[in-house]
């Protein structure tokens, strides 16, 4: 069923707001560390993400690619008006990467985005909860 003239009258949430104004606060260029090999194919990729809906991206361990993808995806404007998904085996790698990304990007962690982990037997995901 589609929502009724009313739906557009609704105010928004503030929390969409808050993201919208974090992520304006972003840099129109974002910073990929020059000494991280990912970082050299950054362009390529966020032309990539650009003319695709997914891509695969494969490299070694230490190459950048849980810091700096988010970042590509965000320079590519993913993430502006959706949500960009990173995954991690471990709950405590993706709080520490959500806050490395957010030191790197200059904001508090949890703003612009929240992380979200499976419950300990991987079941059933566990509630929102801002890094």
């Amino acid at each position: 069923m589609a929502p009724g003239p009313e739906a557009a009258e609704r105010p928004r949430s503030a929390a969409p707001q808050a993201r919208q104004q974090s992520l304006a606060a972003l840099p129109e260029r974002l910073y990929f560390p020059p000494d991280l090999p990912i970082s050299a194919r950054a362009d390529e990729l966020v032309e990539a993400l650009r003319r695709h809906q997914v891509l695969v991206v494969a490299g070694e361990t230490g190459s950048g690619k849980s810091t700096q993808l988010p970042k590509i995806c965000l320079q590519a404007g993913r993430g502006r008006d959706g949500v960009i998904g990173h995954t991690q085996p471990r709950r405590i790698a993706a709080r520490s990467i959500s806050e490395r990304v957010a030191e790197e990007l200059g904001v508090r962690p949890g703003a612009p985005w929240a992380t979200r982990c499976a419950s300990p037997t991987g079941s059933a995901p566990a509630p929102w909860s801002r890094s």
